[in-house]
């Protein structure tokens, strides 16, 4: 079972040994934490690896990711056509200062990058079956692309 454990910075000399003790009772709670668990069976197991968890629940770092771009010479674009239904990171890349990459879809979903601004954004989305446009709002007669989520 993880928590979560809050430590306030002390200063001084007496507040660094204070600080130190601390983190000494704590290293040793774990320790004994540890030491006392039960080991772990089929029913009680925890997952040690992302691969141990089911795709809803897997850490940020694996989940599937999207890419996407607005760039100058009036093109956005998304890397993928199709994608199963479940979470993902979204990446968009807005290169330029005069467009944006405006995403929306089933499950309200709906996140932009700014017109007057460049960047990297990163989202995390729960896409459901449906289809997903980005659109340049500015230019959205024009500037647009669709992702199918099956």
């Amino acid at each position: 079972m993880l928590q979560n454990t809050s430590v306030t910075r002390l200063t001084g000399t007496k507040g660094a040994l204070a600080g130190r003790a601390a983190l000494v009772i704590i290293a040793a709670a774990g320790l004994g934490a540890a030491v006392l668990a039960p080991p772990a069976s089929a029913a009680n197991r925890v997952a040690s690896s992302p691969g141990d968890l089911p795709p809803s629940a897997s850490p940020d770092r694996s989940l599937p990711v999207i890419k996407g771009w607005v760039r100058g010479g009036y093109r956005i674009e998304i890397d993928k056509e199709q994608v199963p239904a479940g979470r993902y990171k979204m990446i968009v890349r807005d290169r330029t200062n005069h467009h944006n990459f405006h995403f929306t879809g089933p499950g309200r979903v709906d996140e932009t990058t700014t017109v007057y601004g460049k960047g990297r954004y990163v989202w995390r989305l729960d896409l459901k079956r449906g289809v997903y446009t980005a659109v340049c709002d500015p230019h959205s007669s024009f500037m647009h692309v669709s992702l199918d989520v099956t």
